[in-house]
C-alpha cells in the first residue's frame, strides 16, 4: 500500500458509523415525537371525556329542573273556603286546559257527621267563560272535588315551541245559611305538572274576612289566581337539537352537490337516491317534534321551508352535474367487439396464408 495514500477502509466504517448514528437518533426523535402526541392524544381524550361528563350531569340537571312540578300552594286561612285547582292536560289547539278542582270546606260548615251542613255553589270565571260548581247539603265533606276546562283568551300554538298561555282566574263562593245567601270568604290556589310542560301560578284570596250578605257587592268576596303554562326546558332542547339537525343535513346536502357540480368529486347516479332519502325524511322528522302543530307554524318558515328548498335545489344540481359529466352509455359495444374479433381473424388467416406461400426459388 502507498504510504502517501491513506486506508480508505476506516473512513468508510467511520462513515458508516456515522449514518447508523444519524439514523439512530432519526428513528429516536421519531419515536419521542410518536410518545409526545399520543401523550396528548390521551390527555385530550380525557378531558374531551371529563367535559362530556360534565355537559351529561349539567344536562340531567336542567331536565329535572325544568319537568320538576311546583309545590303546592300553602293556602293558611282555615276560615275560608280552600279551592285547590290542578291543571292535568293542555290541549295548545284548542287553547284549553283541563283541570281537577278540589275543596277544603272550613270547620262551621262540616257537621259532626263530616257531611256539608249548608250548600255550597262556588263560581269559576276568566276572561273566556265561566262555570258553577255545586255542593249540596250533605255531602261528603272529603268528597267535594270535581273537573272543570279552562279556556285561554288567546292561542299562541303558532309560536311553537315558544308558546305560553296564561289567564287569570276568578272564584266566589255562595253559601246559603239559614239566615240566608251570603259570600263567603275563598283562597285560590293554582298548581301542579304536565308532562312537558311548567306551570306558574300565584295564588289569591279574597278581601273579606268573614261571610257578608249576597246583597252586598260581590268585588270583594274574589279571588284571584294567575295560571301560567309553557314548554319546559327538556322539550325545548329536544326541539332545538332537531332544528339543528334539519340544518345540517340540508348544508351536507349542498356540500356534495356543489362538490360534484364542480367534478372535485365522481358523480354517481346512486346518490340522487340519498338526496331523495333526505327530501322525504325531513317532513316526518318535523312532525314528530314533541307537541309539534301542524305544518304552517312559525318555525316551517324560519327553518323548515329553508330546509326542503335547499335539500330540492341540491338534488337539482346534482342531477344536472350527472347528465352533464357522466359519460353516455356504450350502446355499440358489442358490435364493436365483433368487429375487433373480425378484424384479429382476419389478420390471424392472413398471417397463416403468408406463412403457407412458398419464397422464391434461390439460384446456385
Amino acid at each position: 500500500m502507498d504510504g502517501n495514500n491513506p486506508d480508505p477502509a476506516p473512513v468508510a466504517n467511520r462513515e458508516a458509523e456515522l449514518r447508523k448514528a444519524r439514523k439512530r437518533q432519526k428513528r429516536e426523535r421519531k419515536a419521542e415525537l410518536r410518545r409526545q402526541r399520543r401523550k396528548r392524544l390521551a390527555v385530550a381524550w380525557i378531558a374531551m371525556g371529563v367535559v362530556a361528563a360534565c355537559v351529561y350531569a349539567l344536562v340531567l340537571v336542567a331536565y329535572r329542573d325544568s319537568t320538576m312540578g311546583a309545590a303546592p300552594p300553602d293556602l293558611t286561612d282555615y276560615d275560608a273556603i280552600e279551592v285547590y285547582l290542578r291543571p292535568n292536560k293542555l290541549t295548545p289547539a284548542d287553547s284549553t286546559v283541563v283541570a281537577d278542582v278540589t275543596v277544603d270546606v272550613p270547620r262551621a260548615l262540616i257537621g259532626d257527621d263530616t257531611l256539608l251542613n249548608e250548600k255550597i255553589d262556588l263560581l269559576l270565571f276568566n276572561g273566556s267563560g265561566s262555570k258553577v260548581v255545586s255542593f249540596a247539603k250533605g255531602t261528603p265533606s272529603l268528597a267535594l272535588a270535581t273537573e272543570t276546562t279552562v279556556r285561554f283568551g288567546g292561542g299562541a300554538y303558532a309560536n311553537y315551541p315558544l308558546d305560553r298561555y296564561a289567564t287569570d282566574v276568578g272564584l266566589l263562593a255562595q253559601v246559603q245559611t239559614p239566615a240566608g245567601l251570603v259570600w263567603y270568604p275563598v283562597e285560590l290556589g293554582v298548581w301542579g305538572d304536565i308532562a312537558g310542560w311548567q306551570v306558574g301560578s300565584d295564588g289569591g284570596s279574597a278581601a273579606i274576612d268573614a261571610p257578608v250578605p249576597a246583597t252586598d257587592d260581590p268585588t270583594s268576596a274574589v279571588a284571584f289566581a294567575s295560571m301560567n303554562l309553557r314548554r319546559a326546558g327538556s322539550t325545548l332542547s329536544i326541539v332545538a337539537l332537531l332544528l339543528v339537525a334539519l340544518i345540517a343535513v340540508a348544508v351536507l346536502a349542498l356540500v356534495i352537490a356543489v362538490a360534484v357540480s364542480r367534478r372535485v368529486r365522481r358523480t354517481e347516479a346512486t346518490m340522487a337516491g340519498w338526496f331523495a332519502a333526505l327530501l322525504f325524511a325531513v317532513v316526518p322528522l318535523r312532525l314528530n317534534m314533541p307537541g309539534a302543530p301542524p305544518i304552517g307554524a312559525w318555525i316551517d318558515f324560519l327553518v323548515f321551508m329553508w330546509v326542503v328548498l335547499a335539500l330540492m335545489f341540491a338534488l337539482v344540481v346534482f342531477v344536472w352535474s350527472w347528465m352533464r359529466f357522466s359519460p353516455p352509455p356504450d350502446l355499440h359495444g358489442k358490435e364493436k367487439h365483433k368487429s375487433l374479433l373480425r378484424n384479429g381473424k382476419r389478420r390471424k388467416h392472413h398471417a397463416a396464408g403468408k406463412a403457407e406461400r412458398p419464397g422464391p426459388a434461390k439460384v446456385p
